[in-house]
């Protein structure tokens, strides 16, 4: 939390908020990634059974959770933007892409 403090200049009254986003995003990132484990010992077996429509629902599956995945790091992105002053928007790049 220090470099982000000092990255993005946070205040005394921001850190707190930067700490309560990097938390909801990382907790929601180890749920995501526990989810996905058994997704794709499923998609592996259906690959090894030539289950094409297994491979097809597993897949299906997988990438729901992946969008969520892309959905949570863009909410937190945003929190983080809606932390910045305006003079800051314009130099915090690196959450552009």
């Amino acid at each position: 939390m220090n470099t982000l403090t000092a990255l993005l200049a946070l205040t005394p009254a921001q850190q707190p908020q930067a700490v309560e986003i990097s938390t909801v995003a990382v907790e929601s990132h180890g749920s995501i990634k526990t989810g996905i484990r058994p997704l794709r010992v499923t998609l592996g077996a259906a690959v090894r059974a030539n289950d094409t429509v297994g491979i097809s629902q597993a897949a299906a599956s997988i990438s729901l959770v992946m969008g969520q995945s892309v959905s949570n790091g863009a909410l937190a992105n945003a929190a983080f933007f809606q932390l910045l002053t305006p003079a800051r928007l314009g130099t915090q790049s690196q959450f552009s892409s």
